[in-house]
């Protein structure tokens, strides 16, 4: 599992507390979203696997950006009202959009 944390952009990664947490995306989840990390790679945002990131609240929101100019492209048909919800992407820009409301960055351990 990759699992996300807040964490603000001043603080020492360390143990996070449960209340911290923002969710997990599995491999075979991560797997689907490789059209979206590679226009986040080309952005210089990289969030790999195998390997614990950290992106400030800075790089949160333009992370979040980039995920919501790309769902057309990611998800074609989500404009439909009420259209499902449950794809790995939309888990991704909840995560991303609960960092960004609450001023946060976002921790990413692999477990």
């Amino acid at each position: 599992m990759l699992d996300f944390y807040l964490i603000a952009d001043g603080d020492e990664p360390s143990e996070f507390p449960e209340e911290t947490a923002l969710g997990a995306l599995s491999l075979q989840e991560w797997k689907s979203l490789a059209a979206l990390w590679a226009i986040l790679e080309e952005q210089g945002i990289s969030l790999s696997f195998f390997e614990d990131s950290r992106l400030d609240a800075f790089e949160v929101e333009r992370t979040l950006k980039l995920i919501q100019e790309s769902l057309p492209t990611l998800v074609p048909g989500f404009e439909i009202p009420n259209y499902n919800r449950s794809l790995p992407v939309f888990t991704l820009e909840q995560m991303f959009r609960d960092a960004l409301n609450q001023g946060k960055g976002i921790m990413v351990f692999c477990d």
